[in-house]
């Protein structure tokens, strides 16, 4: 029986961090995280707890940072990309235009919320590089701005409060 590298991962650790331990490191990490996330909207001049209602939260800092019809238009292709790739799986239908659109719509939200972490880097003084780094590690991108000597600047000109 030849074991898949899942299996084989989870065999060589399983056993050597009691879970207790393992919950208490993990559950840490994330109080940081949400401190971290807390600091972040106060710089922005917002409650701190909005970081901790999801939708809520993400559509006031999309609509502090570049505006609130970004936002929808995030979660409109989202859901459509969600809803799109159900009824593909449900339907195993591999050759349908449904494919395409549910492509589409899964590369459009990932560009909006390219463009939005974008501008919320440069609504806090940063770039691309910063950018960069909330793609690849979005806790340490939090992190950062949250407790780091980084104020909220402005938001981007050249798009209208929505």
């Amino acid at each position: 029986m030849t074991e898949t590298f899942a299996n084989s991962f989870a065999h060589s650790f399983s056993g050597q961090i009691p879970l207790p331990v393992l919950i208490a490191i993990v559950g840490g990490l994330a109080l940081i995280q949400i401190i971290a996330g807390w600091k972040m909207y106060q710089k922005m001049g917002m409650p701190g707890w909005t970081i901790l209602i999801p939708i809520y939260g993400q559509y006031m800092l999309v609509k502090k940072v570049w505006c609130g019809k970004a936002f929808w238009a995030e979660a409109i292709l989202m859901t459509g990309a969600v809803i799109s790739r159900t009824y593909l799986t449900m339907n195993l239908a591999t050759d349908s235009p449904m494919m395409l659109v549910s492509a589409a719509m899964a590369i459009g939200t990932f560009v909006l919320s390219l463009v939005a972490l974008y501008k919320q880097s440069k609504a806090f003084g940063h770039g691309v590089g910063m950018t960069i780094l909330g793609v690849i590690a979005s806790p340490i991108y939090t992190m950062i701005l949250g407790f780091g000597k980084s104020q909220f600047v402005r938001r981007s000109a050249g798009y209208a409060a929505a």
